[in-house]
C-alpha cells in the first residue's frame, strides 16, 4: 500500500466513507454474502483514479473476495454469486 493510501485511511472522511459502504451493504459481502472479515473496496482503485470518498466508488467485500478482485477495475468474474452480481 502506498503512502497516499495510508494518508487516506487516516483521514476521518475515509472512516465515514467505510462505515457508509458497509451500512449500505447491510454488513454483508456484495459478492458472496459473507458477513465476516469485511472490507470497504474502491470499485475504481485509487491508483486508477478512483475517488477515495465517493460513496458510489465503494462496495463491501469480504477479504477473500477483495483479494480475488485485486486491483482491477469494476471486475465481474465467475466467482461472484449470481444473487449478488447486481450489487457489483
Amino acid at each position: 500500500m502506498s503512502r497516499h493510501h495510508d494518508q487516506i485511511k487516516n483521514d476521518p472522511r475515509y472512516k465515514a466513507w467505510r462505515a457508509g459502504v458497509l451500512e449500505r451493504a447491510g454488513h454483508a459481502c456484495e459478492a458472496c454474502g459473507s458477513d465476516s472479515d469485511l472490507t470497504a473496496d474502491h470499485v475504481t482503485p485509487l491508483d486508477a483514479g478512483g475517488e477515495p470518498f465517493d460513496p458510489d466508488n465503494g462496495r463491501c467485500l469480504c477479504r477473500p473476495c477483495n483479494s480475488r478482485k485485486g486491483n482491477r477495475v469494476n471486475i465481474r468474474t465467475n466467482y461472484y454469486s449470481p444473487r449478488y452480481l447486481t450489487h457489483l
